[in-house]
Order: C-alpha cells, then structure tokens, then sequence
C-alpha cells in the first residue's frame, strides 16, 4: 500500500522505527469530515435515517445518530462496534457535527486530544467520548431483523442516488482502504465521470489511483480527457510527467 507522510517526514519515519505507532489509518480526518458535511448540506444523511428501520419504541437517540455512527466505523473500516471511540477520536466526524453536539479539541496543557459530547438522555454521569454508545449501536443494528435491513438499502438507499462529489469520496475511501478495494474505486469514479459538475474531477482523481497502481497509460488517457474538459496548467504539468513514465513502461 502507499504510505502518505505528514510532514515533517523524516520525524515520523523515526517513530516508525521506533515502534511508537499502534495502528495506522486508512481514512483522512479531513476526508471523513468533508464526507459528513456534504451529507448534512446536501440532507442525504436525515433522508436516508428518517427511512431507517428501527426496532425501537422509544427513540432515545435520534436514527441520523445511529446511521452516523455506523458509517463512520465503515469508512475506517471496522467491522466491531468497540472501534467506534476510537474511529471518533481518530476521525472527522465530530469536527462535522454542531459544536453544541460535539467537540474535539486538543488540550493546550496536557497536549492530548480532548472529546466531548452531550449525548441524548440524562442517563450518564461522566463526560462522554462519542455522540451515542457503542453498545446501544450494537444493539439498535441487532434488534432490526436483516430483511427490513435488506428493504431499506435496496429501496430508500437506492431511490436516492448519490451525488457526484460523494462518489469521488467514496471512490477515494476505497481506492487507500487495506488492502484497496480498487474495482469498486473504478466503478464509482465511471460513475462520477457521467455526472456534470464532476466530469473533471472523478477524470483526475481516477487518473491518480491509475498512477499509483502502475498503469500509466490508462492515466494519461484519463488527463487527456480531463484538460479537453478543462484546460488547467497544473494538469499539463502532471500530463508530461505520467507520459514520460508511460514511455518508459514499454
């Protein structure tokens, strides 16, 4: 897999050596922020959750809440529901959320980073680290039975397609997942292509996993096609240096 550094690079390559990583993560905090923020603008998110089935007769924690937490554990890739702090801590949701909701700050003393979430009943003496328990996730998911699961992704999921720029992000998520799921990336990148307002992009953004995969000519293909639809220097630039690569693959 391809490894992107923060910089400075040469500080974390030493950390590295000295074993003072205990996970890495194969989503961005900004790019799962930008996720659930064009959810929240674009109302996918409450759509999606007010057609959610639910087992509950008593709705304590709002549905969107729940739905949330879900998908922030499946953009890092968790398939345990105990994961869902730390995807919290780690991720981009709560900086997406209203400040009133939730909050993550890094302490200015203590230099570590602080959560903080109100949550949704009265029921909890101690501070919260996450919008909704992950057991109650758990149990919510649980007490549903698989086939309105089922009704529900293959009817409100699908009458509502997603947009262009929620394809580019899913296709991202993928294309850097471990290991990389590159046929869905593929897919949701063609798909991308054929919507106007990301013709352009989901071309670069698809040109750049080509790259990293090796297959230079399929990226220059895809550049190609990108400046016909709009002419960018720094495409150009980017252009030479892929065709340069694809030449010397022959």
């Amino acid at each position: 897999m391809d490894l992107e550094l923060v910089e400075p690079p040469r500080l974390v390559l030493e950390a590295f050596r000295r074993g003072e990583f205990d996970g890495l993560e194969v989503l961005g905090q900004a790019d799962e922020q930008a996720f659930f923020e064009l959810g929240f603008r674009e109302k996918l998110l409450d759509a999606l959750a007010a057609a959610m089935p639910t087992a509950r007769k008593k709705e304590e924690v709002p549905r969107g809440v729940v739905l949330m937490a879900n998908l922030s554990l499946k953009l890092h890739g968790e398939h345990a529901f105990h994961a869902l702090e730390r995807g919290v801590r780690c991720g981009g949701l709560l900086s997406a959320l209203d400040p009133a909701i939730a909050s993550k700050h890094l302490d200015p003393q203590s230099r570590e980073v602080v959560l903080r979430c109100v949550g949704f009943n009265d029921k909890n003496g101690y501070d919260r680290q996450t919008p909704c328990d992950q057991d109650m996730v758990r149990k919510y998911v649980r007490d549903v039975p698989a086939p309105q699961w089922q009704d529900w992704f293959n009817g409100p999921v699908q009458e509502d397609p997603l947009d262009g720029e929620s394809l580019v992000l899913l296709a991202h998520h993928y294309g850097r997942a471990n290991p990389p799921q590159i046929e869905k990336a593929e897919l949701l990148y063609q798909r991308a292509m054929e919507i106007n307002g990301t013709r352009f992009k989901a071309r670069i953004r698809c040109a750049e996993l080509q790259v990293r995969l090796g297959h230079y000519g399929e990226a220059v293909k895809l550049l190609q096609a990108a400046q016909d639809l709009e002419h960018h220097d720094y495409v150009a630039g980017y252009l030479e240096q892929v065709e340069r690569l694809a030449r010397a693959q022959r």
